[in-house]
């Protein structure tokens, strides 16, 4: 137990006094420029009043710098963002889940945060730092991270910080091409946000993710095209994501015929474009431009970021099929649910 355990359980309003600072400290961070105060407390969704209280705070500790043009971070509010940040990492990580998974799933590597992101947003940073903490210790120097698309690694992305790209020549590309359905969570969106905030390279994909077998064959002779597609697939990192079936042949705008196929064969999870059932077996795939399920599974390092409960069927069924040699990085609701059969983790 650390010193900021044993102040938590002394004084707990301390807790949430230090929350408050440290997501102030770390909003100002990700801002080169000055930012005014009611566009930082509507960033951390604090009322001006309490925000102002917190400043002034901070501002006598020479942390922030408060002027008539706006709000900046100290450099030693920097440092000392950064150490309480990592001190409290620990608290947020739960081994007990991660060693109950490994062994329930079969798998090498887990990391489980605290939380449940369908109560509390806030789990997508913890999320975030997991997996930029895994990416900085196993990347290489010069190294191409490859992103399936999503809601799940969309939220999580926009919590990556320039620290990953630090001594490390980095490059995001996308897996597959644009889909029907939310711009925000296309692969070729994410890549690009991973990108912006880590000041990495990006290569973007576009071209429609369903095509015909001869307009595929076409298509990926532009020289752009074939660079993105030939990146993704030879990338040192792949980050992708699972969803619930029912879910997921919904947001694809399936047709009726297609919905159905998906429905008599049982699949309870997708990823990349395949519906799987619960044994692991392809049920259904949709035919598109990009990585395809034999390309996944020659990933050096491959992280599924997995976050709700609603997903535990999706995830159980998707280790199945899945190299042992893999990371699941997930909240702690998903580890309870795929664990619901273990007596001490209900």
């Amino acid at each position: 137990m650390d010193l900021i355990d044993v102040l938590g359980k002394l004084a707990p309003e301390l807790d949430e006094m230090l929350d408050i600072r440290l997501n102030v400290l770390k909003a100002l961070s990700k801002h080169q420029l000055r930012i005014g105060r009611k566009a930082l407390a509507d960033q951390i969704q604090l009322s001006e009043r309490t925000l102002r209280t917190n400043l002034q705070i901070l501002r006598e500790q020479e942390l922030v710098d408060v002027t008539r043009a706006g709000i900046r971070i100290t450099k030693e509010g920097q440092r000392l963002g950064h150490l309480i940040h990592q001190l409290r990492m620990g608290q947020d990580r739960l081994p007990e889940y991660e060693q109950a998974l490994v062994k329930e799933l079969q798998i090498q590597n887990c990391w489980v945060v605290a939380g449940n992101v369908e109560s509390d947003p806030t789990v997508y940073q913890m999320l975030a730092e997991a997996v930029q903490t895994i990416l900085g210790q196993e990347l290489p120097q010069e190294a191409v991270v490859a992103v399936t698309g999503g809601s799940t690694l969309a939220n999580m992305g926009q919590y990556f910080t320039k620290d990953l790209s630090q001594n490390r020549h980095l490059s995001f590309v996308p897996s597959r091409g644009g889909m029907e359905g939310s711009f925000h969570i296309q692969s070729n969106t994410v890549a690009g946000i991973m990108a912006q905030e880590t000041q990495a390279d990006y290569v973007p994909l576009y071209v429609p993710d369903q095509l015909t077998d001869k307009l595929s064959q076409e298509i990926v002779k532009d020289p752009a095209i074939k660079k993105a597609l030939d990146l993704s697939r030879s990338a040192d990192c792949l980050l992708l994501s699972v969803g619930a079936a029912d879910v997921m042949s919904h947001r694809r705008k399936l047709s009726q015929q297609q919905e159905m196929e998906i429905t008599e064969g049982r699949a309870v999870g997708e990823a990349f474009g395949f519906f799987y059932d619960a044994a692991g077996n392809v049920v259904f795939s949709i035919p598109r431009l990009g990585l395809q399920l034999e390309d996944v599974l020659k990933f050096p390092l491959l992280l599924t970021i997995v976050a709700g409960e609603q997903k535990a069927s999706a995830t159980r069924a998707f280790y199945k099929m899945m190299p042992k040699e893999t990371w699941l990085v997930c909240d702690e609701s998903l580890a309870k649910a795929v664990l619901n059969g273990v007596t001490q983790f209900k």
